[in-house]
């Protein structure tokens, strides 16, 4: 029925004409075969794949229309439509269809102003779709032309509603996805690519846009880029996982995005191109950056203080880092400082020295009194103010030592007060 047009449904309206005079001049059934034109028009009617079918409406003593009365069906009729000729020929609409007849509004002004009208019609009682022509040979008469399309109708719901299905998906992803044909013309762009990128997917899948030239201005950049999703689409060997690129957002600012490609390609269509799918990192690589700083101002601070600064394992009773300043205090390089036992430098009974350091690690004392020992064998009275530190989930203890008075004796047996 794709292919029908008013040409052709002028000829039926001829046909459907001509078959009605020859059976109005009393021409018997079985000498139709014999009257030239008219043989020949019955035939084509009679032999269509599309249901045919002419109905009479039906008007009350005030002269409003209240049913219609089906006069004739051709063959095609009960195959199309699932309804016998038995049941439909001499019946009203509203016998066939129930009460309500579906459409009855539209047969009615077609009959009543002889025009035509084509359209897709639901038939809930005999569950079909049907694609249908309906046009008036006369005043008060229709002509019903129809093919069943259910299975097509039923088919593009379905690829509509997987599409919608899809398109929530994609606009759903928290993830900038762009499909490429093989000539790295854009022909998807989600929600979350205009998000991050500033261009909506009508100004992006624009053939005048040249979006890729607005997301990597630089030709040699660009080129490096699409190589580089090429690569990852392709599989190709010694390629990583992701590409890491910087792209020229909409408000001249730039975006690090990590793509994964893949190939995509359509038997149907002959088609094929690539799936790009990015990870917005640029706020991680900026957090990334901020921390570095953050580490090299603050180790710069930690190695080069004049005061003795050490990080001690409380669980391990171990020095893990130290600075320069506690180096020179306690006489060792920083390789033997950091990992040594802290009972060596501490000459606390281990069972005290180790409540004092979960003390500390708990948050209930932060200054103490010890004797440290040096390397030479000295040992020195010392204030400590330490306080715990949370590093990379455990809970460690960060402690400044000071002095308290220097001698050169060697002590046996004192402990802190």
């Amino acid at each position: 029925m794709e292919n029908w047009d008013d040409s052709l449904l002028d000829q039926l309206e001829e046909l459907n004409e001509i078959v009605r005079k020859a059976e109005e001049e009393g021409v018997a059934c079985e000498d139709f075969s014999d009257n030239g034109e008219h043989a020949l028009c019955k035939a084509v009617l009679w032999s269509m794949e599309q249901a045919v079918s002419v109905y009479r409406l039906l008007y009350d003593d005030s002269g409003e229309v209240e049913d219609f009365i089906c006069e004739k069906v051709n063959p095609a009729f009960e195959h199309v439509s699932g309804i016998s000729a038995e049941r439909a020929v001499g019946r009203k609409g509203s016998e066939i269809f129930g009460e309500k007849v579906p459409y009855f509004d539209v047969f009615v002004r077609v009959a009543e102003t002889r025009s035509k009208v084509r359209f897709k019609a639901h038939y809930p009682k005999i569950g079909k779709y049907f694609d249908m022509w309906v046009f008036s040979p006369e005043w008060g008469r229709i002509a019903l032309v129809f093919s069943d399309v259910t299975d097509s109708v039923l088919a593009e719901r379905e690829r509509r509603l997987d599409r919608r299905f899809l398109d929530e998906i994609l606009d759903g992803m928290n993830v900038w996805l762009m499909i490429f044909d093989k000539r790295w013309n854009p022909i998807l762009w989600n929600k979350a690519a205009e998000r991050l990128s500033g261009y909506c997917s009508e100004e992006a899948l624009s053939p005048d846009a040249r979006v890729l030239e607005k997301l990597f201005p630089e030709d040699l950049y660009r080129e490096y880029v699409l190589e580089g999703m090429n690569r990852l689409a392709n599989g190709a060997a010694g390629s990583s996982g992701e590409l890491e690129t910087e792209v020229s957002v909409s408000g001249g600012r730039t975006r690090t995005i990590a793509w994964t490609c893949s190939r995509w390609k359509s038997e149907e269509e002959n088609e094929e191109g690539v799936i790009a799918a990015g990870r917005d990192l640029t706020e991680i690589r900026a957090l990334e950056g901020a921390l570095r700083e953050s580490e090299r101002r603050y180790s710069s601070i930690f190695l080069n203080s004049n005061m003795v600064m050490l990080i001690i394992d409380p669980e391990e009773c171990r020095i893990l880092d130290c600075n320069d300043a506690a180096c020179r205090f306690y006489g060792y390089s920083r390789e033997e400082l950091a990992g040594i036992c802290f009972f060596e430098i501490n000459i606390s009974p281990p069972p005290e020295l180790k409540q004092y350091l979960q003390r500390i690690r708990n948050g209930e004392r932060n200054s103490f009194v010890f004797f440290h020992r040096r390397k030479d064998g000295v040992v020195r009275k010392v204030e400590a103010q330490a306080s715990p530190l949370l590093y990379d989930g455990k809970v460690l203890v960060f402690s400044l030592v000071r002095e308290i008075a220097e001698s050169e004796k060697k002590h046996e047996g004192v402990f802190p007060q």
